[in-house]
């Protein structure tokens, strides 16, 4: 009798984790699509800062911004895994799993806006260079 109550119990349990529909994986579905929207509009606007010839102070705000975005939302997201975590204890494999995959994400994206940054940067430099050696006449 006592086996067949815990066999219950453990049905009921998978059957309401699964009735609720939340899972880890569709938890980082749901936050790596938003990264990658973050990303792409914060890359565009990145990219106008660049071609603009903003001053490198500025730019460097500009990305530091935008990577602040994300870093956000990767947050927010490992913050809901954990909360899930909280309610399926047995799961912590899966939380890490799933919550090193967001972060890779964030990392990737962020990496490349400050890749961008650094181009800008570059550039800025260079003309920095260049005018202080025209001035010169060097």
């Amino acid at each position: 009798m006592k086996k067949i109550n815990i066999l219950i119990l453990t049905l009921v349990s998978i059957f309401l984790l699964t009735a609720c529909g939340e899972s880890y994986e569709s938890i980082y579905n749901d936050y790596s699509s938003k990264l990658q929207k973050e990303y792409e509009n914060a890359q565009k606007e990145l990219d106008d800062d660049v071609a603009a010839n903003m001053n490198i102070n500025d730019l460097a705000n500009s990305c530091t911004e935008k990577v602040n975005k994300l870093a956000e939302i990767s947050t927010e997201g490992t913050e809901k895994m954990a909360a899930l975590l909280q309610k399926r204890p047995t799961t912590a494999s899966d939380y890490m799993k799933w919550g090193q995959k967001l972060y890779a994400d964030y990392m990737s994206y962020g990496t490349k806006l400050e890749g961008t940054y650094m181009k800008g940067a570059t550039n800025s430099i260079s003309d920095i260079i260049g005018k202080f050696s025209s001035a010169f006449g060097n």
